[in-house]
């Protein structure tokens, strides 16, 4: 998987992202992206044990918060998040499950991160663009 380092400045173009984590990275690359998006937000889901040790791990962190689960169940409102980065596709039972998931949290015009060469089939979604190993997809929509 390409590093989530990379992301980081493009994700840091705007300190107000609401970003989805499909996946739990490592703290140092949590730390590094809450301190660039010093106004936003960061959810990351996972499976139970990584989330117990992200939570010890970036405890200080206040505009970071992390929460075990499947993310084809993602616990939030529909349109919340800004942009989601499928940290650990590998893991999922059910890409194309998970990418509608996404699709319904995804504000309009929301991005989605996935690692290359991971294609996305869902027909709200259009390939916008490649960062150093990551696809960024758009979803396709209008504001208002």
């Amino acid at each position: 998987m390409p590093q989530l380092r990379c992301l980081i400045e493009e994700l840091a173009s705007n300190s107000q992202h609401r970003v989805l984590l499909l996946g739990i990275p490592d703290a140092e690359c949590v730390r590094l992206l809450a301190v660039r998006l010093e106004r936003g937000l960061i959810f990351g889901m996972g499976p139970a044990q990584k989330v117990a040790e992200a939570r010890r791990a970036c405890r200080e962190l206040v505009n970071v918060m992390f929460h075990p689960g499947d993310p084809t169940e993602i616990p939030w409102q529909d349109q919340f998040f800004s942009c989601a980065v499928g940290v650990e596709p590998s893991e999922w039972e059910s890409v194309d499950g998970v990418v509608a998931e996404v699709f319904r949290v995804l504000s309009p015009d929301g991005l989605l991160y996935m690692p290359e060469p991971l294609e996305i089939r869902h027909p709200g979604f259009v390939l916008t663009g490649v960062c150093e190993g990551w696809r960024r997809w758009q979803k396709a929509g209008s504001r208002g």
